[in-house]
């Protein structure tokens, strides 16, 4: 992956704010601090660090998926880089503040500095309008495939969260700066950390077909509708390859890797795919 380290020490110097403050706290005030830290340096290392500290205190559980054990975390990893990266194409670097990553018992947040741009409302951010503010962080993030499509991040972090159950994640403008948060819904597992079955339904609504037109009729009514296609045409793909790679689909349909990653993402949430083995010496099962 490429860097953006060649602006960074520039950065650090003319924008001395351009850095992520991280916490963790007990509770769901900021009475108690239970972890702090802060990521700065090149803007892709300072999303890598964030997405750390997330993992380090958010529950990891596993799900049995045949013979094999596959880690599962409470929140929706892609869609907590997408909040991250959003608020750091986004955010006003004119504006004094840091963009800063909050953890408590019952949600995760992330607020950046900043207003909104004129006559944009949150109701458009969440149907997918976006006014980029800076371009060339935006294009460069997209070139690197931190971000997917501009404008279509926050809709999917919405949909990801319908899909783990935790209710639609909350938007708050405050007029010099912008938050967006997504509950926590713990799950529980056994004394060997395996997500219990009552938990688990509620984190991935397992279905089970008997044929193609059953299966892909399942997948069509659970997934958002712009990904409806290419699932359909990654499904195929599996099927009739079960050893494929997520990359090799990538060329042979003729979209994006992160399209094909975001997507089958989608399909193991909803527990329609599950992958047994390594990724380049296993196989794809499709339920």
């Amino acid at each position: 992956m490429h860097s953006l380290s060649g602006i960074s020490s520039e950065a650090d110097e003319v924008l001395p704010d351009a850095f992520i403050q991280l916490a963790a706290f007990k509770g769901n005030s900021r009475s108690v601090f239970l972890d702090k830290n802060e990521a700065k340096g090149p803007l892709d290392m300072q999303i890598e660090e964030s997405m750390q500290f997330v993992k380090k205190h958010i529950n990891l559980g596993s799900r049995i998926e045949g013979i094999y054990r596959e880690d599962f975390y409470e929140l929706p990893l892609d869609s907590v880089r997408e909040m991250i990266a959003n608020a750091v194409c986004h955010r006003s670097y004119l504006s004094p503040g840091t963009i800063q990553v909050a953890v408590y018992d019952d949600r995760l947040e992330v607020t950046s500095p900043g207003r909104l741009s004129s006559g944009l409302t949150i109701d458009q951010i969440i149907a997918g309008n976006s006014r980029i503010q800076n371009t060339a962080i935006s294009a460069a993030f997209f070139y690197m495939h931190i971000i997917e499509r501009w404008g279509s991040g926050i809709p999917r972090v919405f949909e990801d969260a319908r899909l783990y159950g935790l209710g639609e994640p909350e938007i708050k403008d405050f007029g010099t700066s912008f938050r967006i948060s997504i509950r926590r819904n713990a799950f529980k597992t056994d004394p060997f950390g395996v997500i219990a079955p009552a938990s688990s339904e509620k984190v991935q609504p397992h279905i089970s077909v008997s044929n193609d037109a059953e299966l892909f009729g399942n997948v069509l009514s659970l997934l958002t509708e712009k990904s409806r296609d290419k699932a359909l045409m990654i499904l195929m793909e599996m099927k009739k390859d079960p050893h494929i790679t997520g990359a090799q689909i990538g060329k042979n349909i003729n979209i994006s890797r992160a399209t094909v990653q975001r997507i089958i993402g989608e399909l193991k949430i909803i527990g329609v795919v599950s992958r047994q083995g390594s990724n380049n010496g296993g196989v794809w099962v499709i339920s």
